[in-house]
């Protein structure tokens, strides 16, 4: 056996033999990543109520003749005002993952080669589209969108991760306000 034909056998040994269809395969990645972008768009759903629902608790208590309306001091007050900005911007984040995102900027580009993104096949009419589908090799397109799809959702969780931590700890912030606020008095 010559150097090349061992060269040759020793790669086709170590190359990993497909025994699945690609594009199939796809297809269960691009299910697995839109069902991971469903569930955290609910579990951000029911964090932005949580979380409105600790903001309005604490702007309610601290009314005229609330509880927190005694805040006073640059101690209670840093602390207060901290925790009200940090529950601010956690609602912010959580919000950001519940609205769509819809990459519309590039969407003019990018659709002649993808169909897959309601975004792009919008542009297409029916006719185009069925030519478009019956030339070619699908995964190419399909690779790009579950690449798209997981950095969105990449995003999404990330955000409801630190929207979560950051209402602890704006909750928190306010607590030691009037925790101090109390031992004072």
């Amino acid at each position: 056996m010559s150097g090349v034909q061992e060269i040759d056998t020793m790669a086709a040994r170590r190359a990993p033999a497909i025994d699945h269809d690609p594009v199939a395969t796809a297809w269960n990645i691009h299910s697995t990543v839109s069902e991971w972008t469903k569930n955290v768009d609910n579990k951000a759903s029911f964090a932005s109520a949580v979380e409105t629902a600790v903001l309005l608790g604490v702007l309610t208590l601290s009314a005229d003749e609330r509880q927190l309306s005694h805040v006073a001091g640059p101690w209670q007050l840093g602390f207060y005002w901290l925790g009200i900005a940090v529950l601010i911007l956690s609602l912010l984040l959580v919000l950001w993952v519940i609205s769509p995102h819809l990459r519309s900027r590039r969407v003019g580009e990018e659709f002649r080669s993808n169909v897959i993104f309601f975004g792009h096949a919008r542009h297409w009419s029916p006719p185009e589209l069925a030519t478009f589908l019956s030339r070619g090799d699908i995964l190419p397109m399909l690779s790009r969108q579950i690449v798209a799809m997981s950095a969105i959702a990449w995003k999404k969780h990330r955000n409801l991760q630190f929207s979560i931590l950051g209402s602890v700890i704006g909750a928190a912030f306010v607590g030691i306000a009037a925790a101090i606020s109390a031992l004072g008095s």
